[in-house]
């Protein structure tokens, strides 16, 4: 597949020392076309562009440009390029705790929408991580690669549904000079495969440059000063009275070039190689490119077809059987990470200490506010502690997410879905685990119903409060910024529970604000759990008890109505009004990529 760019040009607004707007160029009118069995490398300083001219040619950014892409000389429609094409970011962000193979089986399966694999998957797998060097480590875990293993695994990975274009950002960064030279022989052998290659590479040394077929050379200020064959460009910058300096890295020298370091070039450099144009004019790449037959990567489809389950045409994906798999590798992410584990223990452990403060405190009417204290700590502990840990793990799971859902493994709405699935049970069972140790500590009336009632609405809160935490996490990337934001939503409703301070006794023009208070409502609900129902009166164990009657506690704290169905349907009600929210900022975010 051939890919073009005419007049692409990007600009951003950024603040300046003196606090005024500035509008810098990023990419200015600059063109050019990379063509199928190419190896193609845009080079350029940092700050120069490169990212956001791949960003744009793979379709991962879709706004605040203007220009035109073509492919295979035709206008790009995305929706359609994005299935024959994929896109390989710097951050390899993979699942640790899942091996080599895992995390194969697991593509395999996303990509084809099927519950299991048979022989000609596993022919097909052993094939790719064969020639990209990963069969000796097979049933290694991901987070024990090195750093060109986990990149050549992203390549593997991507090679499964045989993209026509790959395009990678910075592929050789971060890695040893060993693991890069072997990182750009295996996009040189997907090139020589009939794949058209285009990556962005920040440093690269002589001997790497020759592997590449075509260089895009972009300059600080967003031009391109080159655009052609690798070994054409010591002519071309002679033509321009440069002469690369003996024994010097000629990527290096039309880098300190670009920058002005042997006079001011860039212009006469730009209106040589028409800012891009030259090679769509003068160049036919087909002619000189020569294909080593040794360095080819095996076509995944010659697998496939062995397998007549799979059609190239796929029409429909199996929306049911993705949301399967994600969450069985979900499952086994978590269950390789002992996180359930420690959540259990951790609320086994307060739950142990809650009860041991607030023992035996639930029947007495002398240690009502007591009692009523201790409700209100049930339902702080779980809202926070719900809040706390959902960022962190969802964050880590996102930056996943981004990639695979770009590169079309599935949708956004199957990797949402999935998500909420997965953390319902093991959210449930902890706070069922902290109902059951706390209640019969603190020795609560011991009804059935009561219990369900209490533990109902301390687990609705705690998923409420981890939807707040989830809405915070896809506004913001830092996790610090995250775990503070997340809080600061809970706290201030706090105030707003009707215990600190009473219903009756907050200002007016604030007590609109405890009819939208989560904290407010699912007190209220706590409160009739344990002393609503016509609940008899409570045993008295001193001479007088002014709570003895469950009715006059209700009262005193103005709540009288029975109220808990209505406080659970609102609460219910915020939760999926906040996954909703979060389900369509993620889904912009998405389409802007932040």
């Amino acid at each position: 597949m051939d890919i073009e760019f005419t007049n692409l040009t990007c600009s951003v607004h950024c603040f300046q020392s003196d606090l005024k707007i500035k509008k810098k160029v990023i990419l200015n009118a600059i063109s050019g076309k990379f063509l199928e069995n190419q190896l193609c490398a845009i080079i350029g300083s940092s700050g120069c562009g490169k990212t956001t001219l791949l960003n744009i040619l793979s379709g991962y950014r879709r706004t605040g440009f203007t220009g035109a892409v073509m492919a295979n000389n035709k206008p790009r429609v995305l929706r359609k390029f994005k299935k024959k094409s994929c896109y390989i970011m710097q951050d390899n962000s993979l699942h640790g705790q899942l091996t080599v193979r895992e995390t194969m089986e697991f593509a395999i399966k996303l990509k084809y929408s099927v519950l299991s694999i048979n022989r000609s998957n596993i022919e097909m797998m052993n094939g790719i991580l064969s020639k990209l060097g990963l069969y000796n480590s097979y049933d290694t875990m991901v987070k024990y690669l090195s750093g060109g293993q986990r990149k050549k695994l992203s390549i593997a990975l991507e090679l499964i549904h045989n993209p026509k274009i790959m395009f990678f950002d910075e592929p050789t960064s971060g890695l040893d000079s060993s693991s890069s030279k072997q990182v750009i022989q295996i996009m040189k052998g997907l090139a020589n495969s009939g794949q058209t290659i285009v990556c962005s590479i920040h440093q690269v040394s002589p001997d790497e440059l020759q592997k590449f077929d075509v260089l895009y050379v972009l300059s600080p200020s967003g031009y391109c000063i080159y655009n052609g064959h690798t070994s054409a460009l010591p002519n071309f910058l002679a033509k321009n009275g440069l002469k690369c300096p003996l024994y010097h890295n000629i990527a290096d020298f039309i880098l300190e070039v670009s920058h002005g370091e042997y006079g001011d070039y860039v212009l006469n450099l730009t209106k040589c190689s028409k800012n891009g144009r030259l090679q769509l004019r003068n160049i036919d790449a087909h002619s000189y490119i020569h294909k080593d037959k040794s360095t080819e990567i095996v076509s995944p489809i010659l697998f496939l077809r062995k397998d007549s389950d799979y059609k190239k045409n796929k029409k429909y994906i199996n929306y049911i059987n993705q949301c399967f798999i994600l969450l069985y590798r979900n499952f086994v992410n978590i269950k390789k990470e002992k996180y359930y584990e420690i959540r259990l223990i951790t609320y086994a452990l307060l739950g142990i200490m809650y009860g041991v403060i607030f023992y035996g405190i639930g029947n007495d009417a002398s240690c009502t506010q007591d009692n009523i204290k201790f409700l209100f700590n049930c339902l702080i502990f779980t809202a926070f502690t719900s809040c706390s840990t959902i960022p962190v793990s969802f964050a880590m799971e996102l930056e996943v997410a981004i990639k695979e859902h770009f590169n079309q493994w599935y949708s956004l709405s199957t990797f949402f879905f999935s998500h909420i699935i997965v953390d319902l049970p093991i959210q449930v069972m902890c706070t069922l685990l902290f109902s059951i140790i706390t209640y019969y500590l603190s020795n609560q009336i011991f009804e059935l119903s009561r219990f369900a009632l209490f533990t109902l609405i301390l687990t609705i809160v705690g998923l409420l409060a981890q939807a707040v935490g989830v809405f915070v996490t896809i506004l913001f990337r830092n996790l610090t910024l995250i775990t503070l934001l997340s809080n600061m939503l809970v706290l201030p409703w706090v105030l707003f529970s009707g215990i600190l301070v009473k219903i009756s006794d907050t200002p007016k023009f604030l007590s609109k604000l405890y009819d939208i208070s989560y904290f407010k409502h699912g007190m209220e609900a706590l409160m009739h759990s344990i002393y609503g129902h016509n609940r008899p009166n409570l045993k008295c164990t001193e001479v007088f008890c002014y709570y003895s009657s469950p009715t006059k506690v209700l009262k005193d704290f103005d709540m009288p109505d029975d109220k808990y169905w209505t406080n659970f349907l609102v609460l219910t009600a915020m939760y999926l009004f906040l996954k909703f929210l979060t389900y369509q900022i993620l889904k912009r975010k998405l389409k802007i990529h932040w």
